[in-house]
C-alpha cells in the first residue's frame, strides 16, 4: 500500500546472498527491472540508473547489504532520483551505513514477548488452528525462545508445525533451548564469517564468556579490546548498555557457542573456551585438557 504513493518501487531483497559476486552492472540490471524499466544499457551503469528515474519519485528497499559498494552501484547520489523519493537500506553493519553517508540510522529493536507470541501465531501452522488443545503454553514458549528476533520466529514457526503433536513440540523445544535451529545459525553465522580472524576472536570470548561483563572489564582483558568491542557493535553483534555493560543476543551467544563446539568436534578437552560447570570439572579432574584452551 506504502508504495502507491510513488511513480516506481523496488525491494531486492537478500542482497548479500542472493546477488552474492554479481557485478555492479548486473544488481543495475535487476534494480531497473524491478522499478519495471527494461532495456538496461549495461555500460551505462549509474548514467542509466539516472536518465530513467531522475525524474520520478521512487520508492526503493536495498535489504541486506552488506558491501558498500553495492550501495554505490544502486543508489549512490540522492540526485539519481526524483524529488520525494525516498531510499532504505537493510545491514547488520552500521559502519557500512555511515560510509554511504545515510542521512538517517535507526536500529530495529527485538519483538517484545507480546508482539513475538502474535507473530508466531500467525506463523505456525500457516496461521490455522492448532491440530489439539494445549498448543498456548507451547506456542508461548516457542516465541520466548526466539527471544524478540524474527528471523527466529519464522524459522522456528516453520520447523515446529512439521509436528503435529504435543509431546514432539516438548522434545524439540528442549532442542532449540541448546542449540538454535539451523536456519537461524546460518542468518547469524554470516555476520560472524564476515569478521576478520582477531574480530572472530574477539566474539567468540563475548559469546562464550563475558556476555553480560562490564566492558572496561572486558576490553581491559583482551588484546586490542576497545577497537575490537568497537568492531562487534558496528557489525550489530553486541551492544554497550547503559549500565556499561557489554550485551549479546541470547541466540548470538549460542550461535558462537555452537561454532567453538564444531570446531572441537565437540570434544570439550579441545575447546578454545569452556563454560559449562559440568564440562570443566570433567576436564579438570581428568587433567584432559589441551593446548587449546585459552
Amino acid at each position: 500500500k506504502f508504495s502507491r504513493r510513488f511513480q516506481a518501487h523496488c525491494f531486492l531483497e537478500d542482497i548479500k546472498e542472493n546477488h552474492k559476486d554479481k557485478s555492479p552492472s548486473y544488481l543495475q540490471d535487476r534494480f531497473l527491472l524491478g522499478c519495471q524499466h527494461i532495456g538496461f544499457r549495461a555500460e551505462a551503469g549509474s548514467q542509466e540508473i539516472k536518465a530513467r528515474l531522475g525524474h520520478q519519485k521512487v520508492f526503493v528497499v536495498l535489504d541486506g547489504v552488506d558491501k558498500v559498494e553495492q550501495v554505490h552501484a544502486l543508489a549512490k547520489e540522492t540526485s539519481w532520483f526524483g524529488p520525494g523519493s525516498l531510499i532504505i537500506i537493510t545491514t547488520r553493519d552500521r559502519g557500512l551505513l555511515n560510509s554511504c553517508g545515510v542521512n538517517n540510522i535507526y536500529e530495529v529493536k527485538c519483538l517484545d514477548d507480546e508482539e513475538a507470541l502474535q507473530v508466531f501465531k500467525k506463523l505456525a501452522f500457516g496461521g490455522r488452528p492448532p491440530p489439539s488443545h494445549g498448543f498456548e503454553q507451547l506456542f508461548i514458549r516457542a516465541s520466548q525462545l526466539a527471544h524478540g528476533l524474527p528471523s527466529a520466529l519464522v524459522a522456528y514457526a516453520s520447523y515446529l508445525s512439521e509436528n503435529t503433536t504435543i509431546e514432539r513440540w516438548e522434545e524439540e523445544l528442549c532442542l532449540l533451548k541448546k542449540l538454535p535451529h539451523e536456519n537461524v545459525e546460518k542468518i547469524l553465522r554470516n555476520s560472524y564469517d564476515g569478521l576478520n580472524n582477531q574480530d572472530k576472536i574477539a566474539f567468540l570470548h563475548v559469546a562464550c564468556l563475558f556476555n553480560g561483563y562490564p566492558y572496561n572489564r572486558v576490553t581491559s582483558l583482551l588484546d586490542d579490546g576497545r577497537p575490537r568491542m568497537n568492531h562487534l557493535t558496528a557489525k550489530s553483534l553486541i551492544s554497550i548498555s547503559t549500565d556499561g555493560c557489554i550485551n549479546m543476543h541470547f541466540l548470538v551467544a549460542l550461535t558462537g557457542r555452537a561454532i567453538v563446539r564444531q570446531e572441537s568436534r565437540n570434544r570439550p578437552a579441545r575447546q578454545m573456551f569452556l563454560w559449562d560447570p559440568n564440562e570443566i570439572y570433567d576436564v579438570l579432574d581428568n587433567s584432559i585438557g589441551r593446548d587449546e584452551i585459552e
